[in-house]
């Protein structure tokens, strides 16, 4: 709400000038007017403007019409009565301050009051412009406040403090700086330097000041002499620093030292202290760092400020991964409450904690078992703020412990599950202190009843005694002791038989702690070691007599070995062999093999079953016919048969064997009846049938062998024909088209030769024609003119009849392929003729033309043929042209491979070749040498290279079979010989050699080796 200005009629009419007006009503800070009453001793409100009616304390229409001793309460009204007189007596503007408080605030204002109008001595107003101040008031208290912080400060602080100004006046000393010089700040204040101070100093210092004044710069004076009020010189490191106003101009240096004459004094002191601080870290470091337990530092907020390098081993992580991270995640969700608990009483009571074990994840996920020793940091207070330790990886001690705890609840329950009895005794007076459950079954005590106890308490007295004294011998010998044998009686009265071994336990000292004794109970092992011991004899012999049996799969042999054995195993007179032949009209018996003593006649030979006896119902149902005296035997016709050969005792074991063969094996005594045992029954049933495994696998083996051999022989058989057949039908198939394409080529060839001459003669005859009219009528028309230059005439007659020549050259070439292919395929000499073999080559040669000639990744192959004065050969002519192409295609096979890693100027500087040499051996045979200079053949391949369906190609390149046919036709089909010789790195040679006429091949002479 815009108050309105209130005047009187002496007022000046504020209307009269717009700009006023607004400058009245549009200004920020408060005008008002008073009215000047009673010759200028008091003063009435007369208007206000609207910034005086927004700040004033007292509404301002309280204040307008009323005198300022009507409106404002006294204190302030005479405060503002004595500045209204003020101004009116002089006639000039007065500015004073008030302040007051509204609604809990403290304001302040600046009031300016000026006579209305200006330069009357007596104005009829006055003009109050009234400014708030009270920020700037608050400012200013808040900087004294701070000045004098600042000069509690600088006085706390220890080292001298001097503030300058221009000139290098000194404006401010603290504390530390007037005590040194013994000086107040009064004293010092404009002064440049203390008067005490030399000269030479004071110039010094004004020189320092003007830099930093001039360059605005700080400037560290690390050493420079000052003297003390004394008189005594003290060194000071000073540093003087700039202080710029707004305007970025220096205003005053502010210059702090420090005393250093006490550390320049200690500064040697302080130098070797450091040097060996130094060294004694670098060693601590390297302590640290090379420990193989891992050195931590943790603060009071449980995070890591130090870790070793043996973390990084020990868990994974690199170091800086957990500096300044907390410890928890490292450690077990179970183990972590008890470890803080531990954490927090080390700060409460301040002591070290030792042996702190738990369980710690490592980066990998696996837990790691570790004991810390911790020891509390402490402040300058003795308040812990933080903890050091080291930590040890107890994980394989821990796992050993536990496997430890495992193998002692195995070890008890193996204690306890042993056949033996196990006991120990204290070693100082032979109590017992272990006592295990076999203990307690052999002698029948508990052992509730006999720990604590002696023997004295068990036992009679001499035989206690007894036990007491070997105790001590082992106690005092530290050697065990063995006793096969000793009676004991046991509680329930009976005796008992046992083995017992004794044996010192030693501490780490190696003096005896225990005595460990094993008691083994042998009453029943005694009782039937006789009867093992002789079973056991018999079983050796058996095996031996069984190796012995099947160390051979001839039957002769096995039968002879078992015969002799069982002879001498069992100590006899005789013992024998025999077959039983079930022949419809005479069954007999053979036997075939025997043993015997010297003295005793041989029983080989066949013997009629009827003079044998029935012996045979026994044998078919593989019963063992026992009898101990002859004389007593009640069957009469056997009983006869071993009366005449005089036996008196007699073994019969028959041999079934899967062939459906029964055997015999024959034990007799001729000088006194023999019981038989049924031991020695059970032996000889034994070895019977150890015998009838001999017998069945060596005539399975005979008979597998002779059916190998069959199937050997088919098997050879079915590759040849196979072979034979494969190539019969691919060289009928060769020959078909051979003869097809060689027959429709050589047609048209022909015609073509054939009129090649009479084109030749025509065309003679025509050109005679031509220069003859040329010659006759030299002038033609223009029309002939134009075609003889158009048809180039002179050109036409010389060329043509060259390439009738090519044409013919051409054809002659074809002709003579035809002819090669001819020769090739033999077809029409497909039985043994004779043939020139030369030609052969030659033929086979002009088909592989294609790659031998030069191409333009390489040269050509050279052909050297070293040709000897053959006879025509009787041979199978296309067959042998076969072999040729073989050997010749597997040698550019190999020259192509090896030429692939070789350059074009390698291969011109060492040409690939293939040298084929024919040689007239003897008078009836004849040898092919085809020798390349290629990388040659591996021996391991050489060894095979014959073999059928062995190739070294890729898949598709090659069946294999075409070296196997090779040597398939020279031996079988011309009866002569095929070689392979190769040198790596060198080349092949393949000697072919072979008979001059097959039809006298039964008798040759062989050659010996190859020319």
């Amino acid at each position: 709400m815009e108050v309105p200005i209130e005047r009187s009629s002496r007022s000046f009419n504020l209307e009269q000038s717009q700009v006023l007006q607004h400058f009245w009503e549009g200004v920020s800070y408060g005008i008002y007017l008073l009215e000047v009453l009673e010759a200028g001793t008091e003063f009435r409100y007369t208007a206000f403007n609207p910034a005086i009616a927004r700040i004033s304390p007292i509404p301002v229409e309280q204040l307008m019409g009323r005198t300022v001793t009507e409106a404002l309460p006294s204190e302030m009204a005479n405060h503002h009565q004595q500045q209204y007189c003020k101004c009116v007596r002089s006639g000039q503007a007065i500015s004073f301050e008030e302040h007051f408080h509204q609604n809990g605030q403290e304001f302040w204002w600046l009031l300016t009051v000026k006579p209305f109008p200006e330069g009357k001595d007596q104005g009829e107003q006055l003009i109050v412009t009234a400014i708030d101040i009270s920020q700037h008031k608050a400012i200013e208290a808040e900087l004294r406040e701070r000045e004098q912080t600042y000069r509690q400060i600088l006085d706390a602080i220890g080292d001298p403090v001097l503030i300058k100004g221009a000139q290098s006046r000194i404006l401010f000393a603290n504390k530390a700086f007037r005590n040194y010089y013994g000086m107040s700040e009064e004293e010092l204040r404009g002064l440049i330097d203390a008067p005490f101070n030399e000269p030479d100093y004071t110039q010094q210092y004004v020189q320092d000041d003007a830099f930093v004044f001039n360059t605005g710069q700080i400037l560290h004076i690390p050493e420079e002499p000052v003297t003390r009020h004394d008189g005594i010189v003290q060194l000071w490191s000073t540093v003087k620093s700039p202080v710029f106003n707004s305007a970025g101009k220096v205003i005053m240096t502010v210059g702090i030292s420090h005393d250093i004459t006490e550390a320049k004094h200690n500064e040697v002191v302080r130098k070797q202290a450091e040097a060996t601080l130094i060294e004694s870290e670098a060693k601590f470091r390297r302590f640290v760092e090379n420990a193989s337990d891992l050195i931590y530092e943790v603060a009071a907020d449980g995070k890591f400020t130090y870790l070793s390098p043996q973390f990084t081993s020990m868990y994974g992580y690199e170091v800086a991964e957990f500096t300044n991270q907390p410890f928890a995640p490292l450690v077990h969700p179970e183990d972590l409450p008890e470890l803080i608990r531990m954490n927090q009483r080390l700060f409460e009571t301040g002591e070290q904690q030792f042996g702190l074990e738990f369980r710690t994840r490592k980066k990998d996920g696996t837990w790691l078992w570790i004991v810390c020793n911790n020891s509390p940091i402490k402040d300058a207070s003795g308040d812990v703020i933080g903890f050091h330790g080291i930590a040890r990886d107890v994980s394989d001690r821990k796992a050993a412990a536990a496997e430890l705890e495992q193998t002692k609840q195995f070890l008890e329950s193996i204690l306890n599950n042993l056949p033996v009895s196990v006991f120990a005794k204290d070693a100082e007076d032979l109590r017992f202190v272990l006592w295990n459950l076999a203990a307690e079954k052999i002698l029948g005590l508990k052992a509730e009843d006999v720990l604590g106890k002696n023997d004295y308490d068990f036992f009679p007295s001499e035989q206690a005694d007894f036990f007491t004294m070997k105790d001590r011998e082992v106690l005092n010998n530290r050697q065990m002791l063995d006793i096969a044998e000793e009676v004991i009686r046991s509680r329930s009265g009976e005796t008992r038989l046992l083995h017992t071994q004794k044996t010192a336990i030693v501490d780490a000292d190696g003096r005896p702690k225990y005595l460990l004794g094993i008691t083994e109970d042998i009453t029943e092992r005694k009782t039937a070691e006789v009867t093992l011991k002789d079973y056991a004899e018999r079983q050796l012999l058996l095996n031996q007599l069984a190796n012995q049996i099947r160390n051979s799969l001839d039957l002769t042999t096995v039968i002879q070995t078992a015969i002799q054995s069982i002879r001498d195993l069992l100590e006899i007179d005789h013992c024998c062999f025999a077959w039983y032949h079930a022949d419809a009209n005479s069954p007999r018996w053979e036997v075939i093999q025997e043993a015997h003593l010297e003295q005793i006649s041989s029983k080989l030979g066949s013997y009629p079953a009827s003079l044998v006896g029935p012996i045979d119902r026994w044998l078919f149902n593989q019963e063992i016919l026992r009898i101990d005296h002859v004389e007593q035997y009640d069957e009469p016709i056997h009983r006869v048969f071993l009366q005449q050969i005089q036996c008196e005792s007699e073994l019969l074991l028959p041999i079934q064997t899967h062939s459906e063969r029964v055997g015999l094996i024959i034990c007799l005594t001729y000088h006194q009846p023999r019981p038989w045992t049924d031991s020695e029954v059970e032996l000889l049933r034994a070895v019977g049938n150890q015998l009838a495994i001999a017998i069945d696998q060596a005539e399975l083996y005979a008979k597998t062998r002779q059916k190998s051999q069959e199937l050997e022989s088919m098997l050879q058989e079915l590759k040849r024909t196979q072979a034979r057949v494969v190539q019969s039908e691919k060289m009928s198939s060769l020959g078909q088209l051979v003869a097809g394409i060689a027959h429709e080529i050589n047609n048209p060839v022909n015609f073509i030769h054939g009129n090649l001459s009479h084109a030749e003669e025509y065309t003679n005859d025509l050109l005679n024609l031509v220069d003859l009219y040329r010659h006759e009528h030299p002038t033609s028309s223009l029309a002939i003119s134009d075609k003889i230059n158009d048809i180039d005439l002179e050109f036409l007659s010389e060329d043509l009849p060259k390439l009738l020549n090519s044409m013919k050259v051409g054809t002659e070439r074809i002709r003579e392929i035809v002819k090669s292919l001819r020769i090739f395929s033999r077809l029409d000499e497909a039985e043994v003729k004779p043939v020139n073999l030369h030609e052969g080559i030659d033929s086979t040669l002009m088909i592989l033309h294609h790659r031998i000639k030069a191409r333009s990744d390489h040269p050509e192959i050279q052909i050297i043929k070293n040709y000897g004065e053959l006879p025509e050969i009787e041979c199978y002519a296309g067959q042998m042209n076969q072999v040729f192409m073989n050997i010749l295609v597997n040698a550019m096979d190999a020259i192509e491979e090896m030429n692939a890693h070789r350059t074009y100027e390698e291969i011109q500087s060492t040409p690939s070749q293939i040298v084929i040499s024919t040689t007239v051996m003897n008078p009836q045979w004849v040898q092919i040498v085809i020798a390349d200079n290629g990388p040659g053949i591996p021996e391991t391949i050489r060894q095979r290279i014959f073999d059928p369906f062995f190739t070294t190609k890729p898949v598709g390149k090659g069946t294999g079979m075409g070296m196997s046919i090779s040597y398939q036709i020279i031996t079988e089909k011309h009866h002569g010989t095929l070689n392979c010789f190769s040198t790596p790195e060198t080349g092949t040679e393949f000697v072919i050699q072979i008979p001059i006429r097959q039809t006298d091949f039964y008798s040759p002479k062989k050659p010996m080796g190859y020319v």
